[in-house]
């Protein structure tokens, strides 16, 4: 019957009759099989999914019934939208006879709500689509039409049509258990290639769609620290990291790259007396950047921007990882106070790290009173207590004498580095609170 409903000669954006399928399931005479229905309508379609008015009317009752815990039938959707005045506008009883007669059985009841859900998501495009026109039409250029279109498009959410059983993942655990057994288990996380850390983390590495926070105080090297892991993946391994760099212009990033990765410094090297020798690594290490799979940006207009970049960019260069430097720079809605507002961005964050299942490492800043204090705890992370809910991993580091120039020193070849103390406070699959060391050579931004 669904399919029947779907066969327009002339298309159009709403299929009405699936939207009283969908109620007329609802209503079911068989309680059991019409809270059945419902549960799987609810997952898939909402409210302003229905374009029929009287029908929007009717799920939005049902609806605030199921939520008190009172029965959904024909007397008491009545008696609801009596209360509220809204039965004549609905057509009365009859309206309500009309609609819970329409189903045989509650078989069809997803397959509807698939359709409306559709057809809800195709009148968003046309309508995104006619405001791109009148903002072209009011004088806006092809760029802001186009983000205003991709903004609104990345708004429309899917929805999981398959149940994930513990079966399957049991299944996939043996497997992993098997392998392991036999000696040919290999870890899927991503090592950050310091061994001192990487001993501290589960497997090794970080793992897909877990978010790995790093946080210091300005100028601690934090930035640098996710270059090393980044160009680490990017030049060694060959795989795609995408990285926003949302404090520093893509030059200043190149420059910075070129350094960690040929182990040199720019400026002593233009003043070098052999600058053709001295350039010589720093060459090798650009055109090696070149053509690494790092992908750039130093500007996005919101999360809806930034996902939706990244969906981009795993579906047609299959990157492995995401660096967003850095959390409190990304824009959030301006309705909101501040400290909503970076929650807001945090949990969008670790949502789009478990639904495109990569890594993501999300710098951010520390509070004023941490870093005036010396070593961090987890409540200095700054703005929003949010970001240790939702991060799986947070590195907090920090000067090892509390001062940065206090805290350089000579190794044994008489070259100057930065002392760095760093602490695991949150580590969801290993052990936390643990301490250690950095070694930091600001002059070329390495870490080790």
């Amino acid at each position: 019957m669904v399919k029947e409903i779907t066969k327009r000669k002339k298309p159009i954006h709403a299929n009405v009759e699936a939207e009283r399928i969908l109620i007329g399931c609802c209503l079911f005479p068989d309680k059991e099989q019409s809270v059945d229905a419902y549960d799987n309508i609810i997952q898939i379609v909402n409210d302003n999914d229905f374009y029929d008015r009287s029908n929007k009317i009717f799920f939005t009752s049902i609806k605030e019934l199921h939520n008190k815990g009172e029965d959904v039938n024909d007397i008491s959707l009545y008696e609801m939208l009596r209360k509220k005045d809204l039965i004549d506008e609905v057509g009365g009883m009859p309206a309500i006879f009309a609609i819970s007669s329409l189903c045989e059985s509650t078989m069809q009841s997803k397959a509807a709500a698939k359709i409306v859900r559709e057809r809800s998501n195709a009148r968003k495009i046309v309508r995104s689509s006619r405001l791109a026109i009148e903002k072209i039409d009011a004088g806006a250029d092809a760029d802001e039409a186009k983000a205003y279109v991709e903004s609104e498009v990345a708004k429309i959410d899917g929805f999981q049509d398959d149940d994930v059983s513990l079966g399957n993942v049991g299944s996939e655990f043996i497997s992993q258990i098997q392998s392991m057994q036999d000696g040919t288990y290999a870890p899927v996380r991503i090592p950050t290639g310091i061994k001192s850390l990487d001993a501290k983390l589960p497997e090794g590495g970080i793992g897909k769609g877990e978010v790995f926070v790093i946080s210091a105080p300005t100028s601690c090297g934090k930035s640098q620290l996710a270059l090393n892991i980044a160009l680490r993946l990017a030049i060694r391994d060959n795989k795609g990291v995408a990285l926003f760099s949302l404090e520093m212009p893509p030059e200043q990033v190149f420059k910075r790259m070129v350094q960690i990765s040929s182990c040199c410094n720019i400026e002593e090297a233009n003043n070098s007396t052999d600058k053709v020798e001295a350039f010589k690594p720093i060459v090798e290490a650009t055109e090696k950047i070149k053509k690494s799979p790092i992908y750039i940006y130093n500007h996005i207009r919101n999360m809806n921007d930034l996902r939706a970049k990244c969906r981009n960019l795993k579906r047609k260069h299959g990157i492995s990882m995401i660096v967003i430097d850095y959390l409190q720079l990304i824009p959030w809605d301006g309705k909101m106070q501040k400290h909503d507002g970076i929650a807001e961005v945090s949990h969008s964050i670790k949502q789009m790290a478990m639904e495109l299942n990569l890594p993501v490492i999300l710098l951010a800043q520390v509070n004023r009173e941490g870093a005036k204090r010396g070593k961090l705890s987890i409540y200095d992370l700054k703005d929003s207590g949010d970001i240790e809910n939702d991060a799986d991993v947070i590195l907090m580091m920090w000067p090892t004498c509390f001062d940065m120039a206090k805290s350089k020193k000579l190794d044994k070849a008489g070259k100057p580095y930065i002392d760095l103390s760093y602490s695991l406070v949150k580590n969801r699959e290993g052990e936390r609170d643990v301490v250690d060391k950095f070694i930091f050579d600001n002059s070329v931004g390495r870490i080790y």
